[in-house]
């Protein structure tokens, strides 16, 4: 929960790289919470407005991810509109802690796609919302087991690296 979520949590501040390796486990138990979270907010939204709902809803996902997944969505856009295939620029521009124009893009057309896939979601449907960002969560685990990291960081601790 800390590491993917701003939900107040007893903060681990000294961990191994083991700890974070086995704690990737509940990535996907995570998911399942910020999707009910979601689909909770929308639910009780839904009764005076379905639009409002959905963008509360959406606020309350971004909210919740602390925009994790978002930022990082905008890094790898600037950084791959700027590489031109220059693997030391793609490092650069993926550090610089700024945004580009793309990745601003990049960011505005998730978010549109995410409030319109959740409009179309009926309230008799919402059940299946927290299946989403849980499935989300498993990536990780499966592509940390087939992809090299491309530097030391965080991800390296991931099962299978």
């Amino acid at each position: 929960m800390q590491f993917l979520t701003r939900v107040p949590v007893p903060v681990v501040r000294d961990f191994s790289p083991v700890e974070f390796s086995r704690s990737s486990a509940w990535f996907p138990f995570v998911g399942l919470f910020i999707g009910a979270l979601v689909s909770m907010t929308i639910y009780i939204c839904a009764h005076r407005n379905a639009t409002l709902a959905t963008a509360i809803g959406l606020l309350v996902w971004v909210w919740t991810t602390g925009a994790l997944h978002l930022d990082g969505l905008a890094d790898l856009t600037d950084a791959l509109a700027a590489a031109h295939r220059d693997k030391e620029k793609f490092f650069a521009v993926l550090a610089d802690p700024h945004i580009g124009a793309l990745g601003v893009v990049s960011i505005v057309m998730v978010l549109i796609l995410k409030a319109t896939a959740l409009a179309e979601i009926s309230i008799r449907d919402l059940f299946a919302v927290p299946l989403i960002p849980a499935w989300a969560r498993l990536g990780p685990l499966a592509w940390s087991r087939w992809l090299k990291p491309l530097k030391p960081g965080m991800a390296s601790a991931l099962p299978g690296i």
